[in-house]
């Protein structure tokens, strides 16, 4: 079970991973080293952000590693050629059964999906114990209610503990 953090509304990433990381969101920022508020765009109101490598960094630099599930997975031989899904069967109950397979299995991780603000579907990360979704925006869910919880996963990125190393801290 983890504790949800008090963050703000840009910043589910870092918050889902600091849960997850069993640190302090205030500590995973830090090693962050922004807090994501920097308006680089053209529209003002759009904050920069954090990237998903960003916070893979720093959770390898707290002693896990990460790897990526994705619900339908998807090829292609050229940027901006066709496109070919990945099917794990006939059909997607199938890659819906593997993602669930691998779901429920794990104990450590990251969802990451889509969400509706003001109509517009925007990225959003939560964090999962093997039973909850913690949703840094303050609820927990289980993972069968995330489309009533306007949450729409897509990747499941598993968080497997291989140690502290100092050596982790060196510069990437």
């Amino acid at each position: 079970m983890f504790t949800i953090p008090n963050s703000n509304s840009w910043s589910c990433l870092p918050a889902s991973f600091s849960m997850v990381c069993n640190v302090s969101f205030q500590y995973f920022i830090a090693l962050l080293g922004h807090d994501g508020d920097a308006r680089p765009y053209k529209d003002k109101s759009k904050r920069r952000g954090f990237h998903l490598q960003e916070c893979i960094d720093i959770a390898w630099k707290l002693g896990f590693t990460c790897m990526p599930i994705e619900l339908f997975p998807a090829m292609t031989y050229a940027v901006g050629a066709e496109v070919f899904p990945v099917r794990f069967g006939s059909d997607d109950n199938a890659n819906l059964a593997r993602f669930m397979h691998y779901l429920t299995t794990t104990k450590r991780g990251i969802l990451e999906g889509l969400r509706a603000v003001n109509g517009i579907k925007m990225g959003h990360a939560v964090a999962w114990d093997g039973e909850l979704i913690y949703d840094p925006s303050g609820r927990s869910y289980s993972f069968e209610n995330s489309l009533k919880n306007n949450f729409n996963p897509h990747t499941l990125w598993i968080l497997t503990e291989v140690g502290y190393d100092a050596t982790r801290f060196l510069d990437i």
